[in-house]
């Protein structure tokens, strides 16, 4: 017997057709693990769609040896109740945190966050000198006009997905976008 847990439907029929089969163990695997990833793509969230939106998302131009980049956007919260993000990631880079710039005293200083909330009918800027977020570490080197995936996690457990454009500043110079909407 196997130890198969899954939360849907569809992954619940591929687990039994898994165990009561001659299938190869690694496909197995691999098919589960694709199961996965979709279910953390598809999560069902409280917030319903549309009701968080991110817009203008771009990440400043770095020579192409830089470790580190930054990434801007606003963030905004049509619902009834408070939104937090709690954690974002990317396909693009090895790691990424949640940051805010301030200066105390004369003194630039830089801190990594936990978590931003978003206040019911408002809106959040990330902008430089201020909320950001890092990007360490580039997977490749990303060039002005790229459009890079940012995925932002949800204290409800949902996901954000964004697209965000290499620019060399906030005027949108190389184009687009870059807004996506809380979907589930």
């Amino acid at each position: 017997m196997s130890s198969c847990r899954v939360k849907s439907a569809q992954a619940t029929a591929v687990c039994a057709t898994a165990e009561n089969s001659q299938a190869n163990p690694r496909l197995v695997m691999l098919m589960l693990g694709v199961l996965a990833m979709l279910a953390a793509v598809v999560t069902i969230s409280s917030v319903s769609a549309g009701d968080v939106a991110v817009k203008g998302a771009w990440i400043r131009e770095a020579p192409p040896v830089a470790r580190v980049h930054a990434a801007y956007f606003e963030i905004s919260n049509a619902s009834g109740t408070p939104v937090q993000v709690t954690g974002v990631s990317s396909p693009a880079y090895r790691r990424a945190e949640l940051h805010h710039s301030k200066e105390i005293d004369g003194v630039a200083t830089m801190e990594k966050l936990a978590q931003i909330e978003v206040a019911p009918g408002k809106a959040v800027a990330f902008v430089p000198g201020g909320l950001h977020v890092m990007l360490f570490d580039p997977v490749t080197a990303k060039t002005l006009g790229d459009e890079v995936p940012l995925v932002l996690e949800m204290g409800d457990g949902g996901r954000l997905e964004v697209m965000a454009q290499v620019r060399k500043d906030a005027s949108g110079h190389a184009g687009g976008h870059g807004a996506m909407h809380h979907g589930h």
